[in-house]
């Protein structure tokens, strides 16, 4: 049985909205969490609810109503009604949301307003009056029109309204359907596999392996060619483009002996850790394929870096937010290159509140020496406690890759590791975009992100 946690990706709430039996973990182990009055509760048990209605809660009604022509309509299940300085739109149920007159003819979809080939805004926002008025509004079943009273025309589907109003983004009644972000740990995960065959002449296949990222930040493709150029194929079938590095403009070729100042370019063991910290920002995706090997050793590890920060939001919410404060500088230096991008190691979303990126690599850290004396000791608390959640050997899945084999990630979520070996291993790797990322996520995945 998997064993994980399962997570609304929009919206799902902090941990100051949880109920108060989960606001006191002290450990979790194989999947249970263990509280403090030592009664445990299954993690696949633990999860956050989305809102219901337009809203978490009814906004109650504007006390005040603009004496303007208007009939109030119902559409699916929705009632559009004009108030003082917003249109007031009820669900059946109780729910509400309130546009602002403003915001609705800054978004009007006129010719004179809206450029319908390149999806640009056309007038400008210097002229955009904030005091605006309807001086009539018409609703039905399919649409409402509003009449300003700078005499323009504005005219709105209602399926626009109701995907677009003010907090639809982080808002459960926009239709589409739920996008859970499911956490896990290695010892009850299978990783997701897909072959390339099905990827390159199915959409929907496709779809679905755009959707399995979003969800579990990995998976796996198998029937992969050897050659670089095979490889630099997936990475653009699944990620849309290859970001280009110092490293090697498209596919990076490791092996031991290659003239890189980078751990990679040895036998050694590399613990877990997520890539280019020093780059600003770090690549959003990964893509791992072991072309040779001959020797013994040198398995691929994977683990969930949300899965750890949940474990400390829980356990040493502190720490958490502490490191979500505090900005520490990673680098690259080699005889030609001094890279260098200072961030805090956990990157919340100002949008959603969720944690947008895992930026965890202690070996490219620079000398911190932007905190004081007074902080430091803190801060290393902080940054000692995620690694060992992190390092903690039962949350890492293991995997020795055939050649034709193809590990995909999400770079801002999952760490990579690898065991040491002996004799020859070549890994073929690229970095992928994080706007190509996004981009397929959003047009071949489907998913609002």
């Amino acid at each position: 049985m998997t064993h994980c946690l399962r997570l609304l990706q929009r919206p799902y709430q902090t941990l100051g909205c949880l109920p108060a039996r989960f606001s006191c973990y002290s450990n979790v182990a194989r999947g249970k969490i263990q509280t403090s009055s030592s009664s445990s509760c299954d993690l696949n048990s633990v999860y956050l609810k989305k809102c219901s209605g337009f809203g978490a809660t009814t906004i109650p009604s504007h006390p005040h109503t603009r004496t303007v022509s208007h009939k109030a309509a119902t559409f699916d299940s929705t009632t559009v009604e004009v108030k003082d300085d917003h249109l007031l739109m009820t669900e059946e149920g109780g729910g509400s949301v309130r546009i602002p007159f403003y915001w609705l003819r800054d978004n009007c979809r006129c010719s004179s307003c809206f450029h319908h080939d390149t999806n640009q805004i056309l007038h400008n926002i210097v002229d955009l009056n904030l005091d605006i008025k309807p001086t009539d509004v018409q609703s039905d079943h399919c649409e409402v029109t509003i009449t300003w009273d700078d005499c323009h025309k504005t005219v709105f589907s209602n399926s626009w309204l109701r995907e677009y109003f003010p907090g639809a983004a982080d808002n459960a009644m926009t239709g589409e359907q739920d996008i859970y972000r499911t956490l896990w740990q290695g010892n009850y995960f299978n990783m997701p596999s897909f072959e390339l065959v099905d990827l390159q002449n199915d959409r929907p296949t496709l779809k679905k392996l755009l959707q399995t990222l979003h969800e579990y930040g990995v998976a796996l493709i198998g029937g992969v060619d050897t050659s670089s150029e095979a490889h630099a194929n997936v990475a653009r079938l699944v990620a849309g483009g290859i970001q280009s590095t110092f490293y090697h403009p498209e596919v990076c070729v490791a092996s031991p002996g290659l003239d890189i100042a980078d751990t990679a370019y040895t036998n050694l063991a590399i613990p877990l850790h997520t890539d280019a910290s020093y780059f600003s920002p770090p690549c959003r995706g990964m893509t791992l394929q072991i072309t040779e090997r001959s020797g013994n050793g040198g398995r691929t590890v994977i683990s969930d870096g949300f899965y750890a920060l949940e474990r400390l939001r829980f356990s040493q919410p502190e720490y958490f937010q502490l490191l979500c404060d505090t900005s520490i500088t990673a680098h690259y230096l080699d005889d030609e290159r001094d890279m260098r991008n200072c961030e805090p190691v956990v990157k919340m979303n100002s949008n959603t509140k969720q944690v947008e990126r895992l930026r965890f690599n202690p070996f490219d850290r620079a000398t911190i020496t932007n905190l004081p004396y007074e902080d430091m000791l803190e801060f290393y608390k902080a940054y000692q406690a995620l690694a060992k959640e992190i390092y903690d050997d039962e949350k890492a899945f293991k995997i020795l890759l055939k050649p034709d084999q193809m590990v995909v990630y999400d770079n801002w979520r999952i760490l990579h590791a690898r065991e040491s070996f002996t004799g020859h291993r070549v890994l073929k790797c690229t970095y992928l975009r994080h706007d190509d990322w996004m981009s397929q996520m959003r047009k071949i995945g489907g998913l609002r992100v």
